[in-house]
């Protein structure tokens, strides 16, 4: 008994000398993320401890700096009462600092959203050791890090466990779709990529404007996501906005044998035969043969007398 309160007796005087202990932990982890995404490219085998690391400091650790911020003491919480308040407030900050980022010039990018992160978390840390460093010897919230995980388990009411069992629960299925989202591609990443580019070879600056006979001239692009090869085909019929049964074929191209992975930009030019305004020019992409058009663009010109 002696023995056990003189052990007890030593861990709150070290909690009461190191009052920001834990923090230091976080702010470690933090900086470890921070490199994770360093080499994240450099080593793909990195890419799972990145990925728990970063949904740790994305759905608990902003909250749980805040918290101890906020309630420094440790009779100010109990366990349970400190864990969900952590993960409540980390759903809450990062929402807020997402929109703090789109109002500044750096934008929603990935170095900006950790620093930002990272910076909040550097904040409340400084902001909790001071007051916990203010509070009065051995009443500072220090977790034991030398946590046993049994002892502490069979210790809990029963009401407690079962709120940790269903927020672990939580977590797992959180963590599970979360995964799955992240390495699993969408059934649309395997389909093919049917674009145009303007005069600068951009998707912009598309030609709006013509005389009858004049030549427009724009670039089709073809990229094949597909996991097998492919023929294509590209077909450009004008019509008239008035006049549905008035419409011709004035460009072609193809066939276009794209192995997987495969991308090919493509000249196309033609002229509209119609007069008047919002002629329908539309860009028709075939694949493999078949009848009905795989991809669909469509532009709108004005066709007149006048440039």
């Amino acid at each position: 008994m002696a023995a056990n309160q003189t052990t007890y007796s030593a861990t709150k005087v070290a909690g009461a000398a190191l009052p920001w202990r834990d923090l230091l932990v976080v702010l470690a982890g933090g900086l470890e993320l921070l490199a994770l995404v360093l080499l994240g490219e450099l080593t793909p085998l990195l890419q799972p401890l990145r990925l728990l690391l970063g949904l740790a400091y994305v759905l608990y650790v902003p909250g749980y700096c805040l918290t101890a911020a906020l309630f420094p003491r440790s009779d100010d919480l109990g366990g349970i009462e400190r864990l969900g308040l952590s993960l409540g407030l980390s759903v809450a900050i990062v929402p807020l600092l997402a929109l703090l980022l789109d109002r500044l010039p750096w934008g929603l990018r990935l170095w900006p959203i950790l620093l930002g992160e990272y910076g909040v978390i550097l904040l409340c840390s400084a902001v909790a050791v001071v007051r916990r460093m203010r509070a009065k010897s051995g009443r500072a919230y220090v977790p034991e890090l030398s946590w046993r995980l049994w002892p502490w388990w069979r210790s809990l009411p029963n009401l407690e466990r079962r709120i940790y069992t269903l927020v672990a629960g939580t977590l797992l299925i959180a963590l599970l779709c979360s995964t799955w989202v992240l390495l699993v591609p969408a059934p649309d990443s395997f389909m093919t990529e049917f674009y145009i580019l303007g005069e600068q070879g951009r998707a912009e600056d598309y030609p709006r404007q013509a005389m009858p006979g004049q030549q427009i001239a724009i670039t089709a692009g073809v990229s094949n996501h597909e996991r097998a090869a492919a023929n294509y085909r590209i077909e450009v019929w004008a019509s008239d906005r008035w006049n549905a049964a008035q419409r011709v074929l004035v460009a072609q191209q193809g066939p276009i044998e794209l192995a997987p992975g495969q991308e090919q930009r493509l000249p196309l030019s033609w002229s509209t035969p119609a007069l008047g305004d919002d002629q329908s020019v539309e860009l028709l992409l075939f694949r493999d043969g078949v009848a009905e058009p795989y991809r669909r663009l469509q532009l709108w010109v004005d066709v007149g007398t006048k440039p």
